[in-house]
């Protein structure tokens, strides 16, 4: 049997290295944090093939979900207020207060949402009460003082009160909840708030597809937006009803289309050269024959950026799949990111580009903007695609 002055040395010896061990935490922890706040900054995340931060910290730094929210919620704090690193070096201030205060002041900066559509109904609304200015500089710091030394509920506590007071100054309306998301089993609960005019054209809408869909019942009107958006914005589909448009043209008789070249043949329309050379020598136009030679009298307008046809847009979102094609120079990861995808050039306008489909790719919203600011050596390599072109849409560049 352990004597009880070993008992007692042992239990002291292992305290102290459990407070040691938490104290190299929390200074991983503040490094960390102070690692993200540098990211966004010099764009390094996006400059790796990476769509965000967020991202980047769960991919490339191996974290949670929990502790890379945490951790980016805490840098972007420091980004505002930069003795938030210092204060998580200290042990003053936890991540969860510091994600918590984040989340806080973002909420608190959000512009108020307005209705984007007019109410097309003569039913008088209530006017939305007045919104809180943005917290200064000065309101941040001191709810950052408020919420030092808290733990977690402490600080959720704080914040709360914090919002009442500030709601209750400036006599606003309670804000809108944020959404919701929760799996049950296999399916999937969606929650949001509509203020009273977006619930006056919900409930229009549900009145106005009542005899369409033979009910009232929200989720059939959801599954009915769902798919006349789709319908409206999907490639694959606008690609399927193209082919049928092309179907349907094949199948006219050819004796119709006989017949229209025999009756141009015979008749006494005049050709299209001689209208256009009548319109040059009344109105000083360029006719066909000396397009050519305008356009070498203004080599600028060849560098004019076009508006591409929406079947070169369709064969370019099908040929990507939609994602981001952002590929890193120096480790070659693609960005394959989903959302917020729009058309950029391989070789930008200014730098000798064209508007060619060949020189056309699919980037994210965060790689086409930010792309332009970075060095040479950061510029992204964009690789023939891999995916299976069609095979009735061969790459062929404009006329």
């Amino acid at each position: 049997m352990m004597p009880c002055w070993s008992r007692r040395e042992s239990a002291r010896e292992t305290s102290a290295s459990e407070v040691e061990a938490e104290f190299d935490a929390v200074a991983l922890a503040s490094q960390l944090v102070a690692h993200l706040a540098e990211v966004p900054r010099r764009d390094l995340a996006l400059k790796r093939g990476y769509p965000s931060i967020r991202v980047y910290a769960r991919k490339e730094l191996g974290l949670s979900d929990r502790q890379a929210w945490e951790r980016v919620s805490a840098a972007r704090l420091a980004l505002q207020m930069p003795e938030t690193v210092e204060r998580l070096a200290r042990g003053e201030l936890t991540l969860c207060a510091a994600s918590a205060l984040w989340s806080t002041i973002r909420e608190a900066e959000r512009p108020a949402a307005e209705p984007a559509v007019p109410l097309p109904l003569a039913i008088p609304l209530p006017v939305p009460a007045a919104v809180p200015p943005k917290p200064s500089l000065h309101e941040k710091r001191e709810l950052l003082g408020r919420v030092l030394g808290k733990t977690g509920h402490e600080s959720a506590a704080v914040l709360q009160t914090w919002k009442r007071e500030r709601a209750g100054t400036a006599l606003a309306a309670r804000p809108r909840p944020p959404a919701s998301r929760k799996a049950i089993g296999t399916w999937t609960e969606l929650g949001f708030s509509l203020s009273d005019a977006e619930l006056a054209l919900w409930d229009r809408l549900r009145d106005l597809l009542s005899h369409k869909l033979g009910t009232r019942d929200s989720r059939a009107v959801l599954e009915w937006l769902i798919q006349l958006g789709l319908e409206k914005v999907d490639p694959l589909r606008q690609e399927g009803r193209r082919k049928k448009r092309e179907e349907r043209k094949a199948k006219v008789p050819a004796e119709k289309a006989i017949s229209k070249q025999r009756t141009r043949i015979d008749g006494s329309q005049a050709p299209s050269q001689e209208v256009d050379s009548v319109r040059l020598r009344n109105t000083g136009a360029p006719s066909r024959e000396t397009t050519s030679s305008f356009q070498l009298l203004v080599p600028a307008l060849k560098r004019l950026r076009r508006k591409q046809p929406a079947a070169v847009k369709r064969r370019i979102w099908i040929r990507y799949q939609g994602r981001c094609q952002h590929t890193d120079p120096k480790t070659g990861r693609k960005c394959e990111s989903s959302a917020f995808v729009d058309f950029d050039h391989r070789i930008a306008l200014s730098q000798g580009g064209s508007d060619d489909e060949s020189n056309l790719i699919l980037a994210c919203s965060s790689h086409n903007r930010r792309r332009p600011r970075w060095s040479t050596a950061d510029q992204p390599t964009y690789a023939q695609p891999t995916y299976a072109l069609l095979p009735s849409e061969p790459l062929l560049p404009r006329p």
